[in-house]
């Protein structure tokens, strides 16, 4: 009876991590969305000569800010990681990961706006970034 629970319990976890695929590509997504977002104002700020410096965010919050989405991002690309992992050898059929298809249709979503005209090859770069680590450290995908 427990290796059955263990199973059903092991299956159950298998389908919650697939089920968190989607809202956790997305969120690595829109995280790299704002570190770019963040990055081009920093730089706006440094080009322009803006005389209202005391109503914009100083240089040092837009780097904190930047710092803490890099941190965020890490963090959730960490915790998935070890939940795939853990799934890929335990898993007792096989291991597909869902979160590799999300980022390849986010980036192709990327790369169709930047065939439009939008400024954002620091997106397509850190998705394209993160599937290649993420490749490399799970190993079963």
């Amino acid at each position: 009876k427990t290796t059955i629970s263990n199973t059903l319990s092991l299956n159950e976890a298998g389908q919650l991590i697939r089920k968190l695929t989607h809202p956790i590509a997305e969120t690595h997504k829109l995280i790299q969305e704002n570190i770019q977002l963040a990055t081009q104002y920093k730089k706006y700020v440094l080009e322009t000569n803006i005389r209202r410096l005391s109503e914009l965010p100083s240089l040092s919050d837009i780097d904190k800010r930047i710092n803490d989405l890099t941190h965020e991002k890490s963090i959730i690309e960490d915790v998935y990681k070890k939940l795939s992992k853990f799934f890929c050898a335990n898993a007792t059929l096989p291991f597909n990961d869902a979160i590799l298809q999300y980022h390849s249709l986010f980036i192709k979503e990327e790369q169709m706006k930047k065939k439009a005209g939008r400024q954002n090859d620091d997106v397509i770069q850190g998705l394209e970034q993160m599937m290649k680590v993420y490749e490399e450290e799970i190993g079963c995908v």
